[in-house]
């Protein structure tokens, strides 16, 4: 991967500058591999905090998604065991700080050991959250389902 390319579409990310409409047409769209590449480099050699990428990312969802859903419409959050599960977390959380009714449900399985998602798991875990655990049938997935015709 050409870090030096990588690390002008980092500047648009890390910075908040106004991309034109021609940048945005002109990225290709990157691998899980390279955004980990990406992720590694931010935290390794300009020293952004994992953990810090990860709430901007999460406060730009939750503008996006405040910008279209009202504050009466209910949301869940679904997560893997992942860092985009991780993301899910974050982003509930601080939709839950604006007044959304968020519901929380991670996939089965553990939950690796000084992770993100560990990380996340704790905060809500803090604002006395429940995360419940998927298994098939859940009564969960029924509350979200969109009417029938």
């Amino acid at each position: 991967m050409d870090i030096f390319f990588e690390r002008e579409k980092m500047e648009y990310l890390l910075t908040g500058k106004e991309m034109t409409e021609c940048d945005r047409y002109t990225w290709e769209l990157l691998t899980g591999k390279e955004m980990t590449e990406c992720d590694r480099y931010t935290w390794e050699t300009i020293g952004i905090p994992a953990l810090v990428l990860m709430e901007r990312a999460a406060l730009g969802l939750v503008e996006e998604i405040r910008k279209d859903c009202p504050v009466s419409m209910p949301v869940l959050a679904i997560c893997g065991r992942g860092n985009n599960g991780a993301d899910a977390l974050a982003a509930g959380r601080l939709l839950t700080d604006a007044g959304y009714r968020v519901r929380f449900l991670r996939l089965p399985g553990g939950v690796p050991e000084g992770s993100s998602l560990q990380t996340q798991l704790r905060i809500l875990d803090a604002y006395g959250l429940p995360v419940e655990e998927y298994s098939p049938g859940c009564s969960m997935l029924n509350d979200f389902a969109p009417p029938d015709p």
